[in-house]
């Protein structure tokens, strides 16, 4: 997969996301486990949390009954709380579902 996505919130905002290689910030922000289905990228988990880290160290991704060891996480840091909340409300509204969505603050 490409090593950056560009993903487009309900209000038509544009948002850029990294694929997460190697160790992840302490900064908090939004993230996405994307799985290539039928040769395209496809948004199978929308998350926020206060703590990118923390996101790939618990894996709860593959814990969830939805996800599946070829799922690539891509992440968006964003310190400011009120930021992260507000994109990632635009990208759930915006996204295409189905998709697991969590909110880890």
């Amino acid at each position: 997969m490409k090593p950056f996505i560009d993903l487009i919130g309900a209000s038509g905002a544009a948002y850029r996301f990294r694929k997460a290689e190697g160790g992840l910030s302490p900064i908090g922000g939004n993230f996405v486990y994307v799985r290539n289905v039928d040769g395209m990228p496809r948004v199978v988990c929308c998350g926020k949390a206060r703590s990118i880290g923390w996101v790939l160290t618990k894996r709860t991704w593959f814990d969830d009954e939805n996800g599946e060891p070829g799922d690539q996480l891509y992440v968006r840091l964003n310190a400011t709380g009120t930021i992260r909340r507000s994109e990632h409300e635009d990208l759930v509204a915006g996204l295409p579902r189905p998709f697991t969505i969590y909110e880890i603050e």
